[in-house]
């Protein structure tokens, strides 16, 4: 009888076989743990991912928005929505800008809520006695605070803003703005830095970076951009115009009236490598117009352009690049508002106007002396070539003027022409690939075939073997260019010269048209042992010579 197992040795036995489950699932469990902390790590970069599309999506809405819409609030690091609480006009009011967006463009700041944040953020601190409306702030650090729930940063703030001025708070007092450059620390007035004016102020950086963005990207805006210089006379005479245009223009927002001021040293020298042309005194003012949907930008020419002239320079950009937007045009343009705003009065547009008239005065009298210098040089050339030949036999300088006329005729006549440099150097690319595919396909690939043909009988000559195909290829090129007469007498000698030579199983031999008759080519391509390629034609075989692809005449004996 067997004894009866007792519950110690059962456990035993149970504990033997359950061992090595319990070590597989202690190895899976650790495994489990593993995958749950690499799912907790992908979750939170998840998390951080969602966040950062969350506040790029508010930026984003916040930069499309129009002044009748409200921003949205942009979130924390953290995912989480900014506490604070803040006035419907002032979200309506501000704009977020200058950052880089999610489709690749460069978010600039709406103007006009621009100069109404520049103004909030004028002032170190509040009133503090006033109530809590709408329109008031009751410090700096709260407007601080607004600015981060928005997604704005001080430097931001910075970059770009309008001329500053004397403005009037929101509250009826008047504030002095902290950028308002004083009569006495600036040799010249600052031009359109009076109070209202709508043209803006472009930092030299900003004007880099937006420059070297505008040739890889099409300009999102139509940028009128004024180069400027405080101490030159025709810049203050064509600061009316400028104002007239930005003012005209106020209800087009794809379109903004910049100001840059050249007199600074390190802005004048980026002028001077990057506008050749506008890098003098004398060349200036300069506008240049960056249109909107193209790349790059155009300077418009004149010294003295008008806000008519400069207009019609938008509308032709517009008309090229936008052939369904509609014209611009200037709209609710104050004369004698503009004329208090820029010249304080009537008494200083009368002023200004006589200076003007003045200088235009001298330019035309030293414009008069050179024409009456170059009169009397000329009357003197012709006393002296009427006498005949100069001084020491050189000629009259009048004739030397001819010449040199006669010489610069053709050149003045270059830049009205069709070519220039770019489009000669692409027409004559384009020549040259043209003359290169006709040689191409008259001679260098015959050429090259018949090289790379010579260049395999010589591998074959040294036992170098082919492929049948290749070998069939080779030979039917041979054979057409015997039978068209072709000069490939040198490929035939050599055949024959290695035919004596080789190790083949038989000779080989092609039949004349003559000696073919009925019988016709039965064999083809029998190849010997040295390499080569036999063609038999008749009753007999062919065999391979020792190199090369030989062709001979009659027929010769089969090779067992």
């Amino acid at each position: 009888m067997s004894e009866p197992i007792s519950t110690e040795q059962l456990k035993q036995v149970l504990d033997a076989a359950l061992m090595p489950i319990f070590a597989k699932l202690g190895e899976l469990n650790d495994k489990v743990s593993k995958l749950d902390d690499k799912v907790s790590k992908l979750n939170d970069k998840v998390n951080d991912l969602t966040v950062g599309v969350k506040i790029l999506s508010a930026k984003q809405h916040n930069s499309s928005v129009s002044r009748a819409d409200r921003l949205v609030k942009v979130p924390l690091a953290n995912g989480a929505e900014p506490a604070q609480d803040y006035p419907e006009s002032i979200l309506h009011l501000l704009v977020a800008g200058n950052e880089t967006l999610p489709n690749g463009t460069v978010n600039n700041w709406n103007k006009h809520k621009s100069q109404a944040l520049l103004r909030q953020y004028a002032e170190d601190s509040g009133d503090e006695s006033n109530t809590e409306d709408e329109y008031s702030s009751r410090s700096r650090a709260r407007r601080l605070r607004l600015a981060r729930c928005l997604g704005i940063t001080q430097a931001q703030l910075t970059l770009t803003f309008p001329g500053p001025s004397r403005r009037q708070g929101s509250c009826g007092r008047w504030r002095r703005s902290p950028w308002v450059v004083s009569a006495a620390s600036a040799p010249h007035r600052d031009l359109w830095a009076y109070d209202g004016s709508c043209v803006s102020t472009i930092q030299l950086d900003s004007f880099k970076i937006f420059h070297r963005l505008s040739f890889g990207h099409r300009n999102h805006r139509t940028f009128v951009v004024v180069v400027y210089d405080p101490a030159s006379p025709s810049c203050r005479a064509a600061e009316y115009e400028v104002e007239r245009l930005a003012t005209g223009l106020r209800h087009a927002p794809s379109v903004v009236v910049a100001k840059l001021n050249a007199a600074d040293p390190d802005t004048r020298a980026f002028l001077s490598g990057t506008f050749p042309s506008i890098s003098l005194t004398d060349q200036l003012p300069a506008v240049l117009l960056y249109p909107e949907a193209a790349t790059g930008y155009i300077r418009l020419k004149g010294r003295s352009p008008t806000a008519e002239d400069v207009l019609r320079g938008i509308n032709k950009m517009y008309g090229m690049a936008l052939p369904l937007r509609r014209q611009l045009e200037l709209r609710d343009v104050p004369g004698d508002e503009l004329v208090h705003r820029v010249y304080g009065g009537p008494e200083g547009l009368g002023r200004q106007r006589r200076k003007e008239q003045f200088r235009r005065l001298l330019e035309e009298v030293a414009e008069a002396r050179e024409q009456a210098a170059v009169a009397a040089v000329a009357a003197t050339d012709g006393v002296a070539a009427e006498g005949g030949v100069g001084v020491a036999g050189v000629p009259p300088p009048a004739a030397a003027a001819r010449e040199a006329a006669v010489v610069a005729a053709p050149t003045t006549a270059l830049p009205g022409s069709y070519w220039s440099r770019e489009k000669a150097t692409v027409w004559g690319v384009v020549a040259g690939l043209s003359l290169l595919a006709f040689s191409w396909d008259m001679w260098l690939a015959a050429a090259w075939d018949r090289w790379q043909l010579e260049r395999r009988q010589r591998k074959r000559a040294r036992g170098v073997q082919f492929g049948r195909e290749q070998d069939l290829l080779d030979l039917g090129t041979m054979l057409v260019d015997r039978l068209e007469g072709g000069p490939d007498v040198a490929f035939a000698a050599s055949g024959r010269g290695e035919q004596g030579q080789g190790q083949g199983q038989g000779e080989q031999g092609v039949q004349t048209p003559g000696q073919q008759g009925e019988q016709g080519v039965k064999q083809t391509g029998q190849q010997g042992t040295g390499g080569g390629i036999g063609s038999a034609s008749g009753s007999g075989g062919g065999g391979g010579g020792g190199g090369g692809i030989s062709t001979g005449s009659g027929a010769g004996p089969a090779a067992r």
